[in-house]
């Protein structure tokens, strides 16, 4: 086989170079286009041809199973008597529900778009058999940072309870909790907090959290058990993570030594402004257009064919810095986040790394 030679596909029969394609376990190849329906993190060498389209096939119909809840206003809830499976951190928390037999109703909004709190009205009012609102503050899958805002005073309004996500928001961006009336608000011991992982915690009105007496179905997210223990003799029902509780006491220092959070917001915004302003310089466009958070800025795959999230993600790996890939289902994307032990250094340090990527290894 000479060096300029082409080789078919084995899934779409086209016939491509080298420099278009790879190899898979089973020795036969696949050419890029193909390659980025599949997990842009597989190693292709240690796959087989069955296994890429497996994952080829899940990809798929997880895209038109999100895109079908669009197809008409009927279809923007979804019971729970349907499936849904995605990767990103809400859709994780759905799925439980759906194990747990929870009654509840989803309301779906594209990747790219804020929860509409006027949507949300007329749904509370149209069934006044739900009690309680969750949404999620800061969507890592694609950046956006959400109203809650207009949303909790929808909720509040019609005397719902309102439960907030902000495991990747809380200590980064300034949330009045006590103002908005949020009676449940979850978040994590690293993220923008910068501990590292190994609990989550939880702000609640102790009011709320009372009703909750009897309600868990899982023993070990009995959140009422757990407050009641811990008031009692301040323990963990389990085993403490006492490592990750003296990592989680040390960034709080660190946090209020920084100023607080209104100071890392700054620091987070000024990284997200610069990672922008230095990508788009080279070339690259954001996914979002609008409603952009400073926690992590997902950008659009460059429109080239010598281009490939693996070869891009290695070269910038190998030389000290980690990116993320994407999750969204409608575009191919990639994310670099803007919070932990990032300052404006770091920014230009990885930009002037994807610079030379691109002037080096392909032409964008």
């Amino acid at each position: 086989m000479g060096l300029f030679s082409k080789e078919a596909c084995a899934f779409c029969g086209t016939e491509v170079g080298m420099l278009k394609r790879s190899k898979l376990q089973t020795k036969e190849y696949i050419c890029n286009d193909c390659k980025k329906k599949t997990n842009p993190f597989a190693r292709m060498d240690y796959t087989s041809k069955d296994n890429a389209q497996r994952m080829m096939d899940t990809l798929a119909q997880e895209a038109a199973d999100f895109e079908k809840s669009f197809d008409s206003a009927e279809n923007r809830f979804q019971s729970a008597e349907r499936s849904f499976k995605t990767w990103d951190l809400g859709s994780h928390r759905v799925q439980y529900r759906c194990n747990t037999r929870l009654d509840y109703k989803i309301l779906n909004f594209k990747y790219n778009e804020t929860p509409d709190a006027e949507i949300i009205s007329k749904e509370l009012e149209s069934d006044p058999a739900i009690t309680h609102v969750s949404m999620v503050h800061c969507e890592t899958t694609s950046g956006i940072l959400n109203n809650i805002e207009a949303v909790a005073k929808t909720v509040k309004a019609l005397g719902k309870v309102f439960i907030v996500d902000a495991m990747s928001s809380f200590g980064g961006i300034d949330i009045e909790i006590e103002k908005l009336g949020i009676d449940f608000i979850i978040s994590s011991a690293n993220k923008c907090i910068q501990g590292v992982p190994g609990f989550s915690f939880i702000i609640c009105r102790r009011s709320e959290l009372a009703k909750c007496e009897g309600n868990a179905v899982s023993l070990s997210l009995d959140l009422y058990d757990q407050w009641k223990g811990m008031e009692k003799d301040g323990k963990w029902r389990f085993t403490s993570p006492t490592h990750v509780v003296l990592a989680f006491a040390k960034a709080l220092e660190e946090l209020e030594a920084e100023g607080g959070v209104k100071a890392r917001f700054a620091r987070y915004s000024e990284n997200n402004r610069l990672l922008i302003e230095k990508m788009t310089a080279l070339g690259f466009r954001t996914y979002l257009n609008s409603n952009q958070s400073p926690i992590i800025t997902t950008f659009l795959y460059p429109d080239t064919e010598d281009f490939t999230f693996e070869k891009m993600y290695n070269f910038i790996k190998e030389r000290g810095y980690a990116i993320y890939p994407g999750k969204v289902t409608d575009a191919d994307v990639f994310r670099i986040g803007n919070i932990g032990e990032i300052y404006i250094e770091d920014i230009e340090k990885l930009c002037g790394i994807f610079e030379e990527f691109f002037r080096d290894e392909v032409q964008i």
